[in-house]
């Protein structure tokens, strides 16, 4: 599943290199782990507040060259694997 979304998420929107998606994907399970463990304490889901603070961390890295659309096509799949079950 991954693999297709890294896939597809680069041919939809061409400015978003393989490589954003990725360090979305291997960063995901890091922050899963800390959502997971902070909505059993808190039964509070912070999902949607770990997205916003990678959105400041890719707009950093991608720099000027449409950071906004890259910023929100990888952004947009965090809270999808974060997303309790």
């Amino acid at each position: 599943m991954a693999v297709y979304i890294s896939l597809l998420l680069c041919q939809v929107f061409p400015p978003v290199r393989w490589y954003f998606v990725l360090v979305v994907e291997l960063v995901a399970p890091a922050f899963a782990v800390c959502n997971a463990y902070g909505a059993g304490l808190t039964d509070w889901n912070v999902a949607s507040t770990y997205a916003k603070l990678c959105i400041f961390a890719f707009a950093a890295w991608a720099g000027n060259d449409v950071s906004v659309l890259k910023d929100l096509a990888c952004d947009h799949e965090l809270p999808q694997i974060l997303k309790p079950e």
